[in-house]
């Protein structure tokens, strides 16, 4: 697994089909049924399409360093219009935190004297930071620290 080199082809692609579309309707009337069809066929399947790739660009999925990810997030979020692919970061880190999604990585076990094995967690007092609470920044950071998001 790693970074997927077309992702960012595929970004550039779907912005330019919305950002050509947009010039190609800018006279129509939004309430003419060709405007609403094209917005609903082609703008939802663009949007669908990009918050996906946000998504997997906020794991650095598409390019080897994390400042070239940011700047495409930032780009495939241009024809969305509402600015959130900076924070969705955030959004899946506490997403995680909530779900205990990160606390359920443990080592295959320690050995004992007695021949068992004992798991050890990556946090040592997960169950406060995993409890189904809200999310909040104090718990957000100590997750960033520890898996280096």
């Amino acid at each position: 697994m790693g970074h997927e080199p077309l992702t960012k082809w595929v970004v550039f692609l779907v912005v330019t089909i919305q950002l050509v579309t947009a010039f190609a309707l800018r006279n129509t009337s939004p309430y003419s049924p060709i405007f609403i069809l094209v917005a609903y066929i082609v703008g939802g399947t663009a949007n669908q399409n990009l918050f996906l790739a946000i998504h997997e660009i906020t794991h650095n999925l598409a390019f080897k360093g994390i400042k070239a990810n940011k700047f495409l997030a930032m780009f495939a979020n241009l024809p969305i219009g509402i600015p959130y692919s900076v924070t969705f970061k955030v959004s899946i880190v506490c997403q995680r935190v909530l779900s205990a999604h990160i606390f359920v990585e443990v080592s295959s076990g320690t050995p004992q004297a007695d021949g068992s094995r004992r798991r050890r967690h990556r946090l040592t007092d997960a169950s406060r930071v995993a409890s189904p609470r809200q999310c909040c920044w104090k718990d957000i950071l100590l997750v960033s620290w520890f898996v280096g998001v």
